[in-house]
């Protein structure tokens, strides 16, 4: 199994003229865009239905010289659903034959290229982008070069990072526990190293300007190895580690994590106190196994496999997702 992290983000398309916000057109905009730019591409899938052709909308867009293709895989009047490639350059490429060690190009045929894809969605209703981030493949801001390109006197696409809240204050609710603190300091001298008995100055000769990274530890030994179970106490809690992360003073606190869990966990879990972009984890098969023989994969069946797997996973987290994004009624 592969995995690989979906980030979500809010999308505004805005009408450049008036300012205005287009969200409820966007479906709309988007079909006009598809049906005016993007071309039918027909051919028979082999992997999911070897005697039906099937027929999908391809468009491109070019980022940085770079051609970058879309396939519009799924377009109902809830979900856009596309698969995205980028063109990649195999000249420094090459197929190494495992049992004779013998190289081959990677392509020889000249009416192809080699592409790096991932996938993306767009719920049409809440106007939720999840984009499934690849290494070399292209990047969320697509959206942005598709209306740059198809839309570049009409709309322009905003797209703004749905931000997971500070996760510490999910401890907040009533039936939490917090069962380890970590709090980490850093210091301008060696004097508190001293101070506890480490004698730093004279072990490893360092000079007093030198900064220390100090790590405290606070735990339970009792036998359920919670620290904390009253709301009111983690709360104190938070509100002090907040405060003094904070504060800038001579031994500041650079950083700091709580273990525990809330009441709809079913396992402890790491609570941090900053903010960072939400995301989900989405695994899926990349090869399979007939006749005993390994074998890859093609991508129609890979995106098939996504398709129902990224927006399962959207569908599991929605409720969620809406509420970091500010859209829960």
């Amino acid at each position: 199994m592969h995995t690989k992290k979906i980030y979500f983000y809010n999308l505004n398309i805005i009408e450049k003229s008036s300012k205005k916000n287009m969200n409820q057109n966007a479906k709309q905009i988007i079909d006009e865009m598809i049906d005016n730019n993007f071309k039918d591409n027909k051919y028979t899938n082999h992997e999911i239905n070897p005697d039906k052709e099937i027929t999908i909308k391809t468009g491109s867009v070019k980022i940085d010289n770079n051609k970058n293709t879309i396939d519009i895989i799924e377009n109902n009047k809830l979900i856009f659903f596309a698969r995205v490639g980028k063109n990649k350059d195999i000249s420094d490429l090459a197929k190494r034959n495992k049992e004779t060690n013998a190289i081959t190009p990677v392509l020889e045929d000249t009416n192809s290229h080699i592409e790096i894809y991932t996938h993306f969605f767009i719920d049409y209703k809440e106007m939720i982008m999840g984009f499934v981030y690849g290494q070399g493949a292209p990047k969320h801001d697509i959206i942005c070069n598709l209306f740059n390109e198809y839309y570049k006197d009409e709309y322009e696409v905003e797209i703004v990072d749905i931000m997971a809240e500070k996760t510490a204050k999910y401890l907040l609710r009533k039936g939490s526990v917090v069962n380890k603190t970590e709090l980490t300091y850093s210091t301008l001298s060696a004097s508190l190293m001293e101070d506890l008995g480490l004698g730093i100055n004279t072990i490893l000769g360092v000079e007093e300007k030198n900064e220390f990274e100090i790590k405290i530890v606070i735990k339970s030994k009792n036998k359920e190895k919670v620290l904390l179970r009253s709301s009111d106490k983690i709360k104190s809690l938070v509100t002090q580690i907040e405060t003094l992360l904070d504060k800038k003073k001579k031994f500041k606190l650079n950083n700091a994590k709580l273990t525990g869990k809330t009441i709809t966990d079913t396992k402890q879990e790491d609570f941090y106190f900053y903010s960072k972009e939400f995301t989900k984890n989405v695994s899926f098969p990349t090869t399979t196994v007939e006749n005993g023989v390994k074998k890859i994969l093609k991508p129609d069946k890979i995106t098939s496999s996504l398709n129902k797997t990224i927006l399962t996973t959207y569908k599991n987290n929605k409720k969620n997702i809406l509420l970091l994004a500010g859209k829960q009624k």
